[in-house]
């Protein structure tokens, strides 16, 4: 039966067994076997990354597997649709089922709150802690429904894909033995699933860190959880035989804490598709001074601030209301009376556009029409968001909020794209008012510099990573070799 037509998480016969590693000669391409969750037509940003590095391996001679989730899981399938089209034949795609522990517990307990089981707390009770306030140390009973939750989400919300992707990629190993195993995350689940392979199928892994687990700052999971999580991590990184870091601080960190080798280790950042974008876009003399933000607010990503500088700086005269647009494209996941009163506010009205999420090149359009290219993600030490990599593509002056010392705030001082500053209303206010003096001057871009962007090209990152399988897939060949 064709791959793209076998019945998702169907498991061998069991008459079946897995055949003993086939031997090849040392100069035949790799077979790469990928485990990756987030793939086209899923049209989040960790799908855009792990789809366009890995649709140009059969560019650099590996012959490439990849096991992702069926089209019906994925979000907004539709945008992703042109993504989907982008990927050559020669990539075998074997799509799976996915169940969701943590999801289902959530909707049966919505169902026992619609039949009134469940006793809604009183205002007397406490405030409604999504608003931002702090949350009170939880009672006896919500850290028992805590651990029952989050023992649904080990190692995250996505471990039900394990039985799943482990029956598809065992049958495909009956039918196609690979050299090396690749597994992305997020999420997690691909790493444990990786790691069984290996065992057995006897194979490599190679674990690709597309963000931080164990130190990533955003993690709002019980102490317990945590620490399980940084023993995970431990476990499989150090039995990984190779670690791809999405920054240069996290493989820093991997090298001080866990104490992984120099060797063991390789840094394959985000990056752009120069193909995926638009054309530059020529700006009027009168326009506005126009600043673009795509992508999800959630978390520590709030506006907020930025918003009150914006407020500020008219208020002040710095900046008329109309000389300046700030666009925001996706979706807004933040639960935040303030932010939701500055949406509101009428000061704010001709200036700020929320517009839906968009198709990524229509998203990048949009950056294209504009003057500076917007970053917030404060309180985030070691990750560097994708869109920053599509930014330098455009050849877009970045403003960045962001910690100082951290992979943003690195990235932006080693290549000269931009300004980096904390999120705090003061120091934002005084960055918009030099840009915009910049702008009316013409002099946006003086100073920046462009010619680093080419490193971080999809098709240069994809060139790293073959030449990381191929490595791994040699060492395995010779080792069966007669």
């Amino acid at each position: 039966m064709p791959t793209h037509e076998r019945p998702a998480g169907q498991a061998p016969a069991a008459s079946q067994r897995l055949p003993a590693p086939r031997r090849r000669r040392s100069g035949d391409e790799t077979r790469a076997l990928a485990l990756a969750y987030f793939f086209a037509p899923d049209a989040r940003t960790a799908s855009l990354r792990n789809t366009k590095i890995l649709r140009r391996l059969p560019e650099h001679g590996v012959a490439l597997t990849v096991v992702t989730i069926r089209e019906a899981l994925c979000v907004e399938g539709d945008l992703g649709r042109g993504l989907l089209e982008s990927i050559p034949g020669q990539v075998r795609t074997l799509r799976t089922g996915c169940a969701y522990p943590f999801a289902r517990l959530g909707e049966l307990a919505a169902r026992v709150r619609a039949l009134g089981l469940h006793k809604p707390a009183s205002a007397a009770q406490g405030p409604d802690w999504g608003s931002g306030s702090a949350a009170p140390a939880p009672g006896g009973w919500q850290r028992f429904k805590d651990a029952v939750s989050y023992s649904l989400a080990v190692p995250d919300f996505y471990c039900g894909w394990l039985p799943y992707v482990l029956s598809a990629c065992i049958e495909e190993a009956v039918e196609r033995p690979p050299d090396v195993i690749y597994a992305v995350g997020l999420p997690w689940t691909s790493f444990v699933a990786g790691y069984l392979l290996k065992v057995l199928l006897r194979r490599p892994l190679v674990i690709d860190f597309m963000d931080p687990w164990a130190q990533a700052e955003w993690s709002d999971r019980p102490p317990f959880f945590r620490r399980l999580d940084r023993r995970m991590e431990a476990f499989l990184a150090r039995r990984a035989d190779h670690i791809v870091a999405n920054t240069p601080e996290v493989a820093h960190d991997f090298r001080v804490r866990l104490g992984i080798p120099e060797d063991k280790l390789s840094v394959i950042t985000c990056g752009f598709d120069p193909a995926d974008l638009p054309p530059p876009s020529d700006r009027r003399d009168d326009a506005a001074f126009t600043i673009t933000h795509i992508g999800t607010l959630y978390g520590e990503r709030n506006p907020r601030n930025f918003l009150r500088a914006v407020e500020a700086a008219v208020a002040e005269g710095a900046v008329p209301a109309s000389g300046i647009r700030v666009n925001f494209v996706g979706r807004l996941e933040i639960r935040d009376p303030e932010l939701e009163r500055m949406r509101r506010a009428p000061e704010l009205a001709g200036i700020v556009r929320w517009i839906p999420w968009l198709p990524q090149r229509e998203a990048l359009q949009i950056v294209a029409d504009s003057d500076v290219a917007l970053v917030i993600q404060p309180r985030h030490r070691l990750a560097v968001p994708a869109k920053l990599y599509e930014y330098a593509g455009l050849e877009k002056p970045v403003l960045a909020v962001a910690d100082p010392g951290s992979a943003i705030d690195n990235l932006m001082r080693r290549e000269n794209w931009g300004e980096v500053v904390p999120d705090g209303v003061e120091a934002v206010k005084e960055s918009l008012v030099r840009l915009f003096e910049r702008f009316r001057q013409g002099r946006l871009k003086e100073g920046r510099t462009w010619e680093g962007r080419g490193d971080y090209t999809v098709e240069r990152l994809a060139g790293r990573l073959a030449e990381i399988l191929h490595r791994l897939g040699r060492r395995q060949r010779e080792a069966w070799r007669p």
